[in-house]
């Protein structure tokens, strides 16, 4: 059996409840890690049939679930391209790049 790597991202410990509904849906899954990322969400990591599309796992899980917890299902490799672009997007703004400045020039001084 081939599978694919899946993430499911959640604002709280969604983990169990999710497992349940999986056990129940006959799909062909394994369970992964679950841990919490650095902005305070869930993810949790499994590997699900390749035959199987996102869809398909949404819809075993169910709405209220999905809808209980904000989960978001993404493909393994998807969930760090998303990450890495919300990373890379985040700009300073004039008033923090100035104090940044000020803060730089202060350290520069202390050093000499």
């Amino acid at each position: 059996m081939d599978l694919n790597p899946i993430c499911i991202a959640g604002h709280s410990d969604f983990w169990e409840e999710v497992n349940k509904k999986l056990s129940r849906s006959g799909l062909k899954f394994i369970t992964g890690d679950f841990e919490r990322s650095p902005d305070n969400n869930f993810i949790g990591h499994l590997w699900i049939d390749a035959n199987t599309d996102l869809e398909e796992l949404k819809k075993a899980v169910g709405e209220k679930v999905v809808d209980k917890w904000g989960l978001s299902f993404y493909k393994e490799g998807e969930q760090a391209k998303k990450n890495h672009n919300q990373r890379t997007e985040q700009k300073f703004s004039k008033e923090e790049i100035t104090k940044i400045s000020t803060m730089r020039n202060k350290m520069l001084m202390l050093a000499l």
